[in-house]
C-alpha cells in the first residue's frame, strides 16, 4: 500500500507541464500539481526540503486545469502541508497560484501559515462570502481563538469571485505591506509587518490551526504553487494572469460508491445485542468495535487515510461524519430555510468507499442547526442574562427551542430524500445525532468555553419552556407558593423568571441549598436536564421514523460523573445530562456514548467511563466509550494519558480495550490527533487481537455472578442540591474521584442510577449509593421493599437522605431525621465549617481505614445511634471525638454510614469483605477489573500482583501476549512492569 497521509510522494519525477512566464524569477517553492508522482515534489531552489506531504491523494485528485493537469481538493482534509518550512526568508515572500472553486457557500482556505509556538505570527488566505480575505494575527495563544481586534486583523478584498471560474492569484508580504493581485489586478493593499518565516507548517487547500477554526478546506482546483522570496514583476503578474482564461471547466467526476456498491445489493438491516456487544448486519454479526473520523480534526484525513490498516484489523465499521466543518453544525448541507445542497454529503460518503470498499457506515447527522439559523433566529438562541448571543462555529441553539425542531424535521426530511436515492445508503448501519457543545448534547454555558463563566440560558425560548415546565410541575401557583419561602413565588405563571445569576451564586458557608429559600434554583436545574432530555427524545423520534426500524441509532449522553468535580471548569447541573432516566425510558435510542473520562486517563489511572452502563443496558440498550486515545507516535508525549513510547500507548489502547471488555460495553477507536498517531504495525497488530477476542467473547459469554459483585448507585438528581461552585472536592470524591479508585480496590462493581431502583437486580450483596442526598419518599419506600433485605449491606454516604418530600410540588424539608429515615442509622448534624477527617476508633469491628478530605464542610454528619458501631472517629477539634463513620446491623440488613465523604482501596475492600462481595488481589494502586469473564489489570509501577479468583478456573491466557499464564487454579501471582496493560481470560 502507498501512505499518502503524512508522506511524501515518491512514485516518479515526470511532469505533464509546466507554466512559465517571461523573466520568470527562481521559485523557492514549486509544485506542478500534474499527477500523483510530483505532487508535493519541490521543483524551486529548496529542493528536497520544500517537499510537502500529501493528505489523502489519488489518480482522481488530478483534473485537466491550467496546462495540463491540477490538484482537485474534495474538502475533506485532502491537499498538501509542508512542515518545517524554516528556509523561508525573513524579509518578504509571495504565493502564486491558480484556483477554481467549486462551491463557495462555506469559508475556504486557500494557503495558510501556521505555528504551535507561543509567539504566534499567522496569516492564511481565505474565500468567505466570495470574495478573497486575509486574516493575520500577531500575539500568544489562548483557548479559545483570541477576540481582542488587536491580536487579530481581517482584511476583505472587494472583487466579487465566480464559481468554476480560473483565478490567478499572487499574494505578496514584504514586512511592510501586504498586497493581493487577482489576475493581474491590485485588489489589496495594506499595511503590515507580518513575513511568517517562523511557521511550523504551511497548509495548501486545507486547514488544522487556530487562525482559520481547523475546519475550512477549499473545495476546487488549485495548479501551479509557487512560492518566491520576493514579489515578480508587474509585467510577471500580468503575464501569469492571463493564463487564467486557459483553465478548463470541471467535468462530472466518478463516484467511487457507484463502483462498488453494486444494484442488487441488499440495504444494510442491523440490530444490536447489547448483552454480547454485536451488531447483525443482515444476518452477519460484527463486534462493537468501531473506527472513528471525523469532520473537522486532524482526524478527519488521517483516519480515511489509514481504513486499509482498520479494515486489515477487523474493523470495517466506520464513524464518518455527514457534513465538514464543526460536524455538529450542519451548516454545509442545509444553507437556508428549505435551501439545501447534498454535494457535500455525497461527496464526504465517497472518499470512504474509495479507502476501503468493504466499508458499512454509522453516519454523524447533526441535530444542532447552522450558525446562519442562530444569526436569523436569535431568539431561539442560548443567551446570557444581558442578552448576549454567541454565534460561533460551536452550537448554541436553545434546548427549549420548538422552532429548532420544526425546521430539523424540514431539513432532516430533505436529507434522507437525497441520501436514500445514493448507492451508500445501502451500506450506512445506522446514526449518530449530535447537538450543543462538541456534538455531545451539552449546553452552551457548560465548560465555561463558550460563555466564560456567566450563566445562561435567558432567551425567549428557554423563559417560555421554564414556565410551562413550572406549570406541568406544581400544577397550581398556590402550590409553589406553598413550596417557595415566602415572598419567593412569582404572581402567576406567566412571571416566572430563570433565576439570574446573582441568586444562582448566591454564597453560603452550607454546602447544600436552601430547600426553600433556593427552590427557585433547585427548580431551575431539574428543568435544565429534563428540557435536553425532552430535546433528544424531540429529535431521536424524528430520526427514528425517518431511518425506521433497521437502522442504529446511538446519541452523546449520560455524563453522570466526569465534571461532578468542577476542575474550575464546569458545574455539572448545568450540562443537562441529568436525566438519563428519562432518555433511556423514552428515546429511540440503541446506544449511548461518552468519551474516556480525561480525569484519571493517566498512566498508571483507570481510564474511567463518565456513565451508568448497567443502567443503560437494563434498557436493553448498549454503552459505547470513545476511545479518542493520544499516542505517543503524534506528538512525543501522549496528551492526558501522558505515554512516550510506542509500548505505553499500546498499554493505553489496551487499558481501553479491557474496560471495554470487561463492561460489555461497545467501543470505537479515534485517533484524534492524525498526524500518525496509530501508524506502527504493532499498533495494528493490536486491533487486530482485540478485534478478535471480541468475537470470542460473543461467542462465549460468561455471565457474572452477581453475588459477588458491587452494585453502585448514582443519583443524578442530587447534583442539583448542591450550592453551585466551580470545584467541588465532596461530590468529587464520591463520584469523580472514586472511579480510580473502585478500579484499584479490585472489586467486581457495577454503576446504576436511582431511576432505575425497581429495574436493578437484588441480588447484590453490596449497595453503595453514592451522593444520594435527595431521596423522595417513593425511593424510600422501593429501598425498604427491593434492598433492605437477605442480610444484604447497603452503604450510605455523607448527607444521605437529607432532602425529602413526598410529590415534587410538595415543600422539601432537610433535617438529620431524614437521614435517619434513609439509612436506619441515627445522626445529627454540626451546623459550622469543620474538616471532616477520620481515623479508625479503637477496636473498630472491621477497619476501614483513614479517611480525609481537602478543606472545612458545613454541615457534618456525626452517628449518635447507640446501636451502631463506631469504624471511624473525626480528628478535628470541633467535633470532639465524633462518630464518623459506623456500621448497624438492622435485623434482616445491615447499614453503613460514611460522614467522610471519601472512598479508599482499603474501605471498598473492607465493606465487600463485610457484605461478602469478592475481593480479586491485594495489590495497593493497581487497577483490576473484573467482568464478563475477564480481568484487566492495568499499572503505573513494577508489581507482582496476587490475583484471587472466586472459583478455580481451567485455563487463563493474556489475551495481549497470546500466552497461557496458569491453569487450573484458584490463584497466581504475575508481574507487570510500569505502565503496562494486561488483559486476562477467564475460563
Amino acid at each position: 500500500m502507498i501512505k499518502r497521509f503524512f508522506g511524501t510522494l515518491l512514485l516518479g519525477t515526470g511532469l505533464a507541464g509546466t507554466l512559465c512566464c517571461a523573466n520568470e524569477p527562481e521559485p523557492l517553492l514549486y509544485y506542478p500539481l500534474n499527477d500523483l508522482a510530483s505532487a508535493g515534489i519541490n521543483r524551486g531552489t529548496a529542493g528536497s526540503a520544500g517537499n510537502a506531504q500529501g493528505y489523502l491523494l489519488h489518480n482522481e485528485n488530478f483534473v485537466p486545469a491550467i496546462n495540463g493537469n491540477g490538484l482537485h481538493i474534495l474538502g475533506l482534509a485532502d491537499g498538501l502541508q509542508l512542515k518545517n518550512s524554516n528556509f523561508m526568508p525573513e524579509n518578504g515572500l509571495a504565493v502564486s497560484l491558480y484556483f477554481r472553486a467549486d462551491r463557495m457557500r462555506e469559508p475556504m482556505t486557500l494557503v495558510c501559515f501556521s505555528s504551535r509556538s507561543s509567539d504566534l505570527r499567522l496569516t492564511a488566505l481565505m474565500i468567505e462570502n466570495n470574495r478573497l480575505v486575509e486574516l493575520d494575527r500577531v500575539g500568544h495563544v489562548v483557548y479559545p481563538a483570541p477576540k481582542n481586534p488587536r491580536k487579530q486583523v481581517r482584511y476583505v478584498t472587494g472583487e466579487t469571485l465566480e464559481v468554476n471560474r480560473y483565478y490567478h492569484l499572487l499574494w505578496s508580504m514584504d514586512g511592510r505591506k501586504h498586497r493581493i493581485y487577482l489576475n493581474g489586478k491590485l485588489i489589496l493593499d495594506e499595511d503590515s509587518s507580518i513575513v511568517p518565516q517562523k511557521t511550523d507548517f504551511m497548509l495548501i487547500g486545507n486547514s488544522y490551526c487556530p487562525l482559520v477554526h481547523q475546519r475550512d478546506r477549499f473545495v476546487g482546483t488549485i495548479d501551479e504553487f509557487k512560492l518566491f522570496a520576493a514579489a515578480p514583476s508587474d509585467t510577471w503578474i500580468h503575464q501569469a494572469a492571463e493564463a487564467s482564461a486557459r483553465g478548463q471547466k470541471l467535468k462530472k467526476l466518478p463516484r467511487s460508491y457507484d463502483r462498488v456498491i453494486g444494484a442488487d445489493e441488499p440495504p444494510a438491516r442491523v440490530s444490536l445485542d447489547p448483552e454480547r456487544c454485536v451488531f447483525t448486519i443482515n444476518g452477519q454479526e460484527e463486534p462493537v468495535m468501531i473506527y472513528a473520523g471525523g469532520g473537522f480534526l486532524a482526524a478527519a484525513g488521517y483516519a480515511i487515510d489509514t481504513l486499509p490498516e482498520a479494515a486489515a484489523s477487523g474493523m470495517n465499521i466506520f464513524r464518518q461524519t455527514a457534513t465538514g466543518g464543526r460536524e455538529w453544525c450542519s451548516g454545509e448541507w442545509w444553507y437556508g430555510i428549505g435551501k439545501y445542497d447534498f454535494e457535500i454529503v455525497d461527496r464526504y460518503m465517497d472518499i470512504v468507499f474509495r479507502e476501503n470498499p468493504n466499508a458499512w457506515i454509522l453516519l454523524t447527522l447533526p441535530a444542532s442547526p447552522p450558525r446562519w439559523w442562530g444569526e436569523q433566529f436569535p431568539d431561539e438562541q442560548c443567551q446570557d442574562f444581558n442578552g448576549r448571543i454567541n454565534h460561533d462555529y460551536f452550537a448554541s441553539h436553545s434546548y427549549s427551542s420548538q422552532k429548532w425542531i420544526a425546521d430539523l424535521e424540514t431539513a432532516w426530511t430533505a436529507f434522507f430524500e437525497h441520501v436514500k436515492t445514493r448507492p451508500y445508503y445501502k451500506r450506512i448501519i445506522g446514526f449518530l445525532p449530535v447537538s450543543g457543545r462538541y456534538g455531545e448534547g451539552l449546553r452552551a454555558a457548560f465548560n465555561s468555553q463558550l460563555y466564560g463563566k456567566e450563566f445562561t440560558d435567558y432567551s425567549p425560548a428557554e423563559t417560555a419552556a421554564y414556565r410551562r415546565w413550572l406549570q406541568k410541575n406544581y400544577g397550581s401557583i398556590e402550590n409553589m407558593r406553598n413550596a417557595y419561602a415566602p415572598g419567593r413565588a412569582p404572581d402567576d405563571f406567566a412571571s416566572a423568571v430563570v433565576p439570574p445569576p446573582a441568586e444562582r451564586k448566591r454564597p453560603d458557608s452550607f454546602y447544600f441549598a436552601n430547600p426553600v429559600h433556593d427552590r427557585c434554583n433547585i427548580d431551575y436545574m431539574f428543568f435544565v436536564n429534563e428540557q435536553s432530555a425532552q430535546a433528544i427524545v424531540d429529535f431521536t423520534t424524528i430520526l427514528r421514523r425517518l431511518a425506521g426500524p433497521d437502522k442504529i441509532i446511538g446519541l452523546y449522553y449520560g455524563y453522570m460523573m466526569e465534571d461532578i468535580q468542577g476542575l474550575n471548569r464546569a458545574w455539572a447541573s448545568d450540562s443537562g445530562h441529568m436525566a438519563l432516566g428519562k432518555v433511556l425510558r423514552e428515546a429511540p435510542v440503541d446506544f449511548l456514548c461518552s468519551p474516556i473520562g480525561y480525569y484519571q486517563r493517566q498512566l498508571g489511572c483507570v481510564g474511567p467511563l463518565m456513565g451508568a452502563p448497567s443502567s443503560v443496558r437494563l434498557h436493553r440498550k448498549m454503552w459505547l466509550e470513545e476511545a479518542d486515545i493520544r499516542t505517543s507516535l503524534a506528538t512525543g508525549k501522549a496528551a492526558y494519558s501522558g505515554a512516550k513510547d510506542l509500548e505505553e500507548s499500546k498499554a493505553v489502547l489496551y487499558r481501553s480495550f479491557g474496560n471495554q471488555i470487561v463492561n460489555r460495553d461497545g467501543i470505537w477507536y479515534y485517533p484524534i490527533n492524525g498526524r500518525g498517531d496509530y501508524s506502527h504495525p504493532e499498533i495494528w497488530q493490536a486491533f487486530k487481537i482485540m478485534h478478535q477476542e471480541l468475537r470470542k467473547q460473543a461467542a462465549c459469554q460468561k455471565p457474572d455472578d452477581r453475588t459477588k459483585r458491587i452494585a453502585l448507585i448514582i443519583d443524578p438528581y442530587s447534583n442539583h442540591f448542591r450550592r453551585h461552585s466551580f470545584y467541588d472536592q465532596l461530590s468529587g470524591n464520591l463520584l469523580t474521584g472514586s472511579r480510580d479508585v473502585f478500579a484499584k480496590a479490585a472489586v467486581g462493581y457495577d454503576y446504576y442510577i436511582t431511576d432505575d431502583l425497581l429495574l436493578i437486580p437484588d441480588d447484590y450483596p453490596v449497595y453503595i449509593f453514592l451522593n444520594s442526598f435527595y431521596m423522595p419518599d417513593k425511593q424510600r419506600q422501593i429501598l425498604r421493599q427491593r434492598f433492605k433485605k437477605d442480610n444484604k449491606v447497603l452503604v450510605f454516604t455523607y448527607g444521605s437522605g437529607l432532602f425529602r418530600h413526598g410529590q415534587y410540588h410538595e415543600r422539601l424539608n432537610i433535617k438529620p431525621a431524614n437521614v435517619e429515615d434513609a439509612t436506619g442509622i441515627k445522626v445529627n448534624w454540626h451546623t459550622s465549617a469543620v474538616n471532616l477527617d477520620s481515623v479508625p476508633d479503637k477496636n473498630p469491628p472491621w477497619n476501614a481505614g483513614k479517611l480525609s478530605i481537602r478543606g472545612q464542610y458545613n454541615p457534618a454528619f456525626f452517628v449518635t445511634d447507640d446501636q451502631a458501631q463506631t469504624l471511624n472517629r473525626y480528628t478535628a477539634p470541633e467535633l470532639a471525638g465524633k462518630t464518623a463513620v459506623a456500621c448497624k446491623n438492622m435485623g434482616n440488613w445491615r447499614s453503613v454510614f460514611i460522614g467522610t465523604p471519601e472512598f479508599t482501596e482499603d474501605l471498598v475492600r473492607a465493606l465487600a469483605n463485610y457484605g461478602g462481595a469478592h475481593v480479586y488481589s491485594d495489590a495497593k494502586n493497581v487497577v483490576i477489573r473484573s467482568g464478563n469473564g475477564y480481568i484487566l489489570i492495568h499499572s503505573g509501577h513494577d508489581d507482582n500482583v496476587n490475583i484471587f479468583l472466586p472459583e478455580q478456573a481451567r485455563k487463563i491466557t493474556d489475551v495481549t501476549g497470546n500466552k497461557v499464564v496458569a491453569e487450573n487454579c484458584i490463584r497466581f501471582t504475575l508481574p507487570i512492569r510500569k505502565n503496562r496493560t494486561i488483559v486476562l481470560r477467564i475460563e
